[in-house]
């Protein structure tokens, strides 16, 4: 086998001797099985089809690997890298992602030898303590522990949003509001008119100004004074307290319809929006009285359940 392989390379050698001594060679001593047809060279590593570009050269590797000139061309264009394509060997960090390790206590030429950037001394130059918790005044008594502290804070509070009779009053006169028992004031028709500025939890309907009231309002709000429904209804008005939570509210605001508002579950929340006299949405009589545009089949079933308490008994215990 080793005498087959060199008998059909001695003649490939051969020519490619004649060719070096008829004055084609590489251009800065690079050997000339790496030129191409064009004089230029191109490294072996760069590209395997710059390697084999030459008849001769392809021959010459045919023979050693033992394959056609056919097959080395097919293989040489196969596995040529294109530019612009990701591949395994120009994948790299991008950028600007990476920074060098800042290296301290090698030499003051650096600017972070000796002491390492932290000075002399000190409580921030000690090694493991950290740094001192929010509040910490070097060991004297805090400002927080200082004052006094009186009452709390009630996590469950409601900040409603006040609107006064003669305001509304004043923004029917000017046009920036328009109401009818189809389609009563609700806190997206104040924000948006500019009547308040923020709904926060809701709005809250007061008698303030109650004797500038000359229209009819309709108005549903999240909850209103006993002072503020006399006023309206003594004009022909009407007034409906409706139970708000944060996404409900939000949707009203927005004016989505498209997903089913939220009924009150606390005991205060119930007994208020069920109650007649507060003019809540989910009592029978405002159930009654209310326009059939805007009862849902839903408040029904809501008031009959929230209600049954009432007319429930139970066993006394002997």
């Amino acid at each position: 086998m080793e005498g087959r392989t060199s008998r059909a390379v001695l003649p490939l050698l051969r020519a490619l001797t004649q060719t070096r001594s008829r004055g084609q060679r590489a251009p800065h001593g690079k050997p000339a099985l790496f030129c191409s047809k064009s004089g230029k060279t191109s490294s072996p590593s760069t590209s395997t089809s710059s390697t084999f570009s030459t008849p001769l050269a392809t021959a010459f590797a045919a023979s050693l690997l033992g394959s056609s000139g056919a097959e080395m061309s097919s293989v040489a264009g196969r596995f040529k890298a294109t530019a612009g394509r990701v591949h395994l060997f120009n994948l790299s960090p991008a950028p600007g992602s990476q920074s060098t390790q800042k290296r301290l206590g090698r030499g003051r030429s650096s600017g972070l030898g000796k002491t390492s950037g932290r000075g002399h001394k000190g409580q921030k130059a000690r090694a493991g303590n950290g740094k001192p918790k929010a509040g910490f005044e070097g060991g004297q008594t805090p400002i927080v522990k200082l004052f006094p502290k009186r009452g709390f804070v009630n996590p469950e509070r409601k900040v409603y949003a006040p609107v006064n009779l003669d305001r509304i009053q004043h923004w029917i006169d000017q046009g920036r509001l328009s109401c009818s028992p189809d389609k009563p004031i609700t806190a997206r028709e104040l924000l948006l008119s500019g009547c308040i500025h923020q709904v926060h939890d809701g709005i809250k309907l007061l008698a303030s100004g109650a004797e500038h009231l000359k229209t009819a309002i309709h108005i549903t709000a999240a909850r209103a004074s006993q002072s503020a429904i006399r006023a309206v209804e003594k004009m022909g008005g009407t007034v409906f307290c409706k139970y708000y939570n944060e996404l409900a509210l939000r949707d009203c605001v927005k004016g989505r319809t498209d997903r089913t508002e939220a009924a009150p579950t606390k005991k205060n929340d119930i007994l208020w929006y069920t109650s007649w006299r507060n003019r809540g949405y989910l009592s029978p009589t405002a159930l009654s009285k209310m326009p059939p545009t805007l009862v849902h089949e839903r408040w029904r079933e809501l008031s009959k359940q929230l209600l049954t308490f009432k007319s429930q008994e139970f066993e006394k215990a002997k």
